[in-house]
């Protein structure tokens, strides 16, 4: 919470007119009023922002990836048995990939080296640490 805001909730907490809660008879109640109270003005000022994490992109994903990726979907959303469109983008990746991963190796560059070791595509899915 920066100063700005920090000083938007004091003044906000200035403004409340505590009587009501001091009125009231239960000590539970109470403190129901004042949290329910003190939570609405801090969600005001500082709302909970979810956001989803970006995910890695494979180098090797083309255009044409995903235009066959696209064309596989219609495939199968019209029912099309056929799996020439599923069968092509593999091959597709697989060449596309194969390509990407040889021409760093045969840079000769320790860097670029790495980089295709560490790279997404060698990753394990699941972590069982």
């Amino acid at each position: 919470m920066n100063r700005r805001t920090q000083a938007n909730v004091s003044r906000d907490i200035a403004m409340i007119d505590w009587s009501y809660i001091t009125n009231l008879s239960d000590p539970n109640i109470k403190a129901e009023a004042l949290q329910r109270t003190i939570t609405d003005i801090v969600d005001k000022h500082c709302p909970i922002q979810y956001k989803t994490p970006a995910k890695k992109k494979t180098p090797w994903f083309s255009d044409l990836s995903r235009k066959l990726r696209n064309a596989k979907n219609k495939a199968i959303k019209a029912k099309n048995k056929s799996n020439l469109f599923t069968r092509l983008l593999r091959d597709q990746l697989r060449k596309a990939k194969h390509k990407r991963i040889t021409g760093n190796l045969e840079e000769n560059n320790s860097k670029s080296t790495w980089q295709v070791v560490h790279s997404p595509a060698n990753k394990n899915k699941k972590s069982y640490h």
